[in-house]
């Protein structure tokens, strides 16, 4: 807190030593004055209230226009001077001038906003506003100082936040729209099996697995349906990921003919892969199809997706033969 102190001492200093923070300043006061007489004390008879409302209306417009003036001037005159690289080699962290810049443009825009405090006050001597009023406007004033001064510290790309490369991912998932509505559940439980290997690739790839699987079902008249099952384990199997989304397209209630336009399989609670642990019976022997799976992942990154993939998803032409219907059991 001592250096961002030091730097909103110096900034505020620099703000009444240079021409431009007397030149803002001024150029407030004028415009607040000729927009306070020609439109709050105009000829036509208002309410007190109402004086006061415009005034606070077209204040916080230059309001805001001052607290991004004032922003931009912070970075400029750092440039200008060529003292910008004496600041970030001193041994302050960049949050700390970030903050101190951002308080002493603040510091200087509220007392540019409190200077015009003798408007309201004609207007609570003459008039039957209150003092809560008065001091409502003047914190709305503020507070929009503030996020002007923040939005151009923004712009300016000033900001104490670590950038992150990526979001990291809250739900891994898959869906396709039919070109026609299907009614067949041969085919869809085909489709929810491509999309169960989708998504457990996308889960592979990412070192996640999953605890709980949704299914996304649309009819052909667009309505929506959605069933959720949290297993007992994470997972990270595309055959169990098709186990379950089966079990709930099959317990979704709907008709066995029933159109669908869009199917999807969406993997929830994902957990790093590392964290998870599988816990085995007495005797009992790992499953095998995740090993298969990932042994098909290593011949997918040599020679390309679709590789290897079961037969139930091979084309015709691509087997020279009927496709046969396959159901899980």
């Amino acid at each position: 807190m001592r250096m961002v102190a030091l730097i909103v001492r110096r900034e505020l200093g620099a703000f009444f030593r240079s021409p431009l923070g007397f030149i803002i300043l001024s150029t407030v006061l004028l415009l607040d004055g000729l927009l306070f007489n020609a439109y709050a004390m105009g000829s036509e008879e208002r309410r007190s209230s109402s004086v006061l409302m415009l005034f606070f209306y077209f204040s916080s417009g230059t309001t805001l226009v001052a607290s991004i003036v004032i922003s931009m001037r912070l970075l400029a005159e750092e440039r200008q001077t060529g003292s910008a690289a004496l600041i970030l080699s001193a041994p302050v962290s960049e949050a700390e001038i970030v903050i101190g810049k951002f308080l002493s443009a603040w510091i200087f825009l509220a007392i540019i906003t409190v200077s015009t405090l003798y408007m309201p006050l004609l207007i609570f001597v003459n008039g039957s506003v209150t003092v809560g009023q008065i001091c409502a406007g003047y914190l709305g004033l503020l507070v929009l100082g503030a996020a002007g001064a923040h939005l151009a510290a923004l712009a300016w790309g000033r900001d104490p936040r670590p950038v992150m490369s990526r979001v990291p991912d809250k739900s891994i998932g898959a869906e396709e729209t039919f070109a026609a509505d299907v009614d067949d559940p041969v085919l869809i439980r085909r489709e929810l099996l491509r999309l169960s290997e989708r998504t457990a690739r996308g889960l592979r790839a990412g070192a996640w697995t999953a605890r709980t699987v949704v299914v996304k079902l649309r009819l052909a008249n667009f309505k929506t349906i959605t069933r959720s099952k949290t297993l007992p384990e994470p997972t990270d199997v595309a055959q169990q990921i098709y186990r379950t989304a089966c079990a709930l397209y099959a317990g979704s209630g709907l008709d066995t003919r029933a159109r669908l336009r869009l199917v999807g399989v969406r993997a929830t609670g994902l957990i790093p892969a590392g964290a998870t642990a599988t816990q085995l019976a007495f005797g009992e022997e790992p499953a095998s199809w995740r090993d298969a799976e990932q042994a098909v992942d290593k011949i997918a990154g040599r020679f390309g997706p679709g590789t290897v993939r079961p037969a139930v998803l091979v084309r015709d032409t691509e087997r020279g033969g009927p496709l046969r219907g396959w159901e899980s059991a």
